[in-house]
């Protein structure tokens, strides 16, 4: 009797065992996409991040120009940095990066994931 106890308990432990890790297995990888659009002109600078779960948030950023290029490009990366830390310590590492110069006009891209 004793070992049908210990049969039953362990196979308990097996099966739960597997359930686990079945569940760790179906859940997809999360992705978060952070662009800005950088403009020294007509347009207003935004960052834009997109969720994992499609939610996009949008923010001002300075436009930068040659009267405060520091100062602007300073409080955007500050943004950035802020932006990414707070991907980061949610778990999320940079995938790739892109940059895209069109005229007076700078877009960068990151992807961000975590499985």
């Amino acid at each position: 009797m004793r070992n049908l106890k210990l049969i039953v308990l362990a196979a308990s432990m097996f099966l739960f065992m597997g359930t686990n890790s079945a569940c760790a297995q179906d859940q997809e990888p999360q992705t978060v996409i952070i662009k800005m659009h950088e403009v020294e002109a007509m347009f207003q600078s935004k960052m834009i991040v997109t969720k994992p779960n499609g939610e996009t948030i949008s923010t001002d950023l300075m436009n930068p120009n040659f009267k405060h290029i520091e100062e602007a490009t300073g409080h955007n990366n500050v943004l950035l940095q802020t932006e990414l830390n707070n991907w980061k310590s949610l778990g999320f590492k940079i995938d790739a990066t892109y940059v895209t110069i069109i005229a007076d006009m700078s877009i960068t891209t990151l992807i961000l994931s975590k499985d």
